[in-house]
């Protein structure tokens, strides 16, 4: 039982520092978004040169604290992890590749809908996050399957 709990230690500073880091690293982003606008002080080069080097650094902090909770899960935390991404994540990418190739074939239809609520930029970002929350919610589902099945 000890070593559940030191597992379930490890997750959770594993969660909450990726979740401190992205929210530091987004309130950095836009604050230097922000602060552009307001003073046009930067170049939009310069300016997403910077908001680039914070993501990636905040992204290599989080891969970085993932990386340590990984070598230190046991064998069964590993296997649910990897089958549950495999299946799961396969899932959600196919039925958000259904939504794509409609929307590869019905493109007037699809912009008719949006009614230009969304800029080009806006909808993409819009589309990269739908697919993304596929992923984790087909990923979480078989998760759940994984160790459901096993207790």
């Amino acid at each position: 039982m000890s070593g559940m709990s030191l597992a379930h230690r490890r997750l959770f500073a594993f969660v909450a520092g990726s979740l401190v880091i992205a929210a530091v690293g987004g309130v950095v982003g836009a604050g230097l978004v922000v602060a552009q606008r307001q003073s046009a002080s930067l170049s939009v080069p310069v300016l997403a040169l910077i908001v680039a080097v914070v993501m990636s650094a905040v992204m290599a902090a989080t891969l970085w604290l993932g990386a340590r909770w990984w070598l230190a899960a046991d064998e069964a935390t590993r296997e649910a992890h990897k089958w549950s991404w495999y299946w799961g994540g396969s899932t959600g990418l196919c039925i958000g590749g259904v939504a794509c190739i409609l929307i590869t074939f019905f493109p007037r239809e699809v912009n008719a809908s949006l009614d230009g609520a969304l800029s080009p930029a806006h909808a993409l970002v819009a589309g990269m996050g739908v697919l993304g929350g596929l992923l984790i919610l087909g990923y979480g589902l078989f998760w759940a399957a994984w160790w459901l099945a096993r207790r």
